[in-house]
């Protein structure tokens, strides 16, 4: 067995772990900064690989309880390669055990992956009731930091392009005529902050969507962008502009019967299924059709005999 030396000892970056002496060496290492961390407080910046993780957990006493979706968050991130060092610490105090990080360690224990972070030992223990209680930083935040304006609003968009993107829906459960609804993962920040800095058509659509728009800003903004990827920017101005006003629409027009609905009975309904209106109306639109009929029963919205999911978009019509 190849277990290759310390050549400097107490420096993290210089450990290689191999074989059954890698939880002795990561054991060592903590001890060592705990002791110290007895007499000062000190922070310093490392290579928090699986087994030094794994040895942090085991001090891990009377924390708040683990959340499945925030783990799944960090651990999609890491494995996807949009985790990066930004000063954040995990924090161990005086008497050695676990205040502050739980996740961030988990995250590395389970995916087997290890991260740049700082670790500060040597905190007060009861300091732990004092971590995260101002305001987290939403992504809306993070979009307005890079120089965007209208940061939330293209962080909604955004979420909703990638729900789009990798499940043709916006919702966040899963579809219930399979058996029970079950929650779906939710975006992590990084994913929503990706999506808003590769599609900048997110913006433009926004900057020429009103908050008076039927369905609301943020999803007509969506709608818009969507749409005019299949149908062209100004078959899809068109469009919203008719439905944005109603102005010389037909009464069997199924712009101006989405138009009433939106503005009327599902003024309040979940995103997907306003968003589903109007995919359902531009459709309809674009094929030359006129509404005859259309009803909401068991989840699918019909007309005539053209059927619609409400669990998932139908394609758009170029």
């Amino acid at each position: 067995m190849n277990v290759q030396t310390i050549p400097q000892k107490g420096s993290i970056d210089n450990i290689r772990l191999h074989g059954v002496n890698e939880i002795e060496r990561a054991e060592e290492w903590l001890s060592e900064r705990i002791m110290r961390g007895k007499s000062e407080a000190f922070a310093e910046v490392i290579t928090m690989t699986p087994a030094i993780a794994a040895v942090v957990l085991s001090r891990n006493e009377a924390n708040r309880p683990i959340s499945r979706l925030n783990l799944d968050r960090i651990m999609n991130d890491i494995e996807n390669g949009r985790w990066e060092f930004n000063g954040e610490s995990v924090v161990l105090s005086e008497d050695g055990f676990l205040n502050d990080g739980q996740h961030r360690c988990l995250a590395v224990r389970e995916t087997g992956r290890s991260i740049r972070t700082a670790v500060t030992f040597g905190a007060k223990r009861e300091s732990r009731f004092t971590v995260d209680t101002g305001n987290a930083r939403t992504v809306g935040n993070f979009v307005g930091m890079q120089g965007h304006a209208d940061g939330n609003a293209v962080a909604t968009v955004a979420q909703y392009v990638w729900l789009y993107r990798e499940r043709n829906s916006l919702r966040f459960s899963s579809d219930t005529r399979n058996g029970p609804s079950q929650k779906l993962r939710r975006p992590t920040k990084s994913e929503v902050l990706q999506v808003a800095n590769s599609f900048p058509d997110i913006h433009s659509n926004l900057s020429i969507t009103k908050a008076s728009a039927p369905a609301g800003r943020a999803v007509s903004a969506f709608c818009r962008w969507a749409i005019a990827r299949k149908g062209g920017d100004a078959a899809c101005a068109v469009f919203f502009d008719q439905l944005s006003t109603g102005a010389g629409l037909r009464n069997d027009s199924p712009i101006l019967y989405v138009r009433e609905r939106l503005l009327g009975p599902v003024k309040g309904a979940h995103p997907h299924e306003r968003a589903q209106l109007i995919i359902k109306a531009w459709n309809m639109y674009r094929r030359g059709e006129t509404i005859r009929t259309i009803e909401r029963s068991d989840g699918v919205l019909r007309s005539g005999s053209f059927k619609v999911s409400s669990i998932v978009f139908p394609p758009i019509e170029a």
